[in-house]
């Protein structure tokens, strides 16, 4: 386990290594002594959960990685504790269904992701939770 010191963003943190890679779960601190990151590892490379937190204590992300790719469901936050977005990464792309949140916890708005372009049928709501529009987007082919 090594300790380091940083910048200012950080007093220090704790890196769990095996055979010269780092593999276990890192942790990362603010200057007060509160968890910045933390961050799971296997063989040097991004394995499982990936949280981030608010100066203030709130969590402010959760991402899954496998193999050091985005994969499986992400959630992440306002400093306020309101859910801001939450979906499905596949390969580190959006894929499937999404849902973006105002501040105060009212749809912004859903759709889905293929390979991370919108597809189908997207809905727009107003802050106060209104619905404010739909936009039908089709799969986007290259040559």
């Amino acid at each position: 386990m090594n300790i380091k010191s940083l910048s200012h963003y950080a007093v220090f943190m704790e890196t769990p290594y095996k055979e010269g890679l780092i593999s276990g779960t890192e942790h990362v601190y603010y200057p007060d002594g509160k968890l910045q990151t933390s961050s799971e590892y296997l063989k040097g490379k991004y394995q499982g959960l990936l949280k981030h937190y608010y100066a203030n204590g709130n969590i402010k992300s959760e991402e899954m990685y496998e193999h050091d790719y985005k994969y499986g469901e992400s959630k992440y936050w306002y400093e306020n504790g309101t859910l801001e977005k939450q979906g499905v990464y596949s390969d580190c792309k959006e894929e499937g269904i999404w849902r973006e949140y105002y501040s105060n916890g009212n749809l912004k708005s859903e759709g889905k992701y293929s390979d991370a372009d919108k597809v189908g049928k997207w809905n727009y709501y107003n802050e106060d939770g209104s619905f404010e529009k739909s936009e039908s987007f089709k799969i986007s082919v290259g040559f």
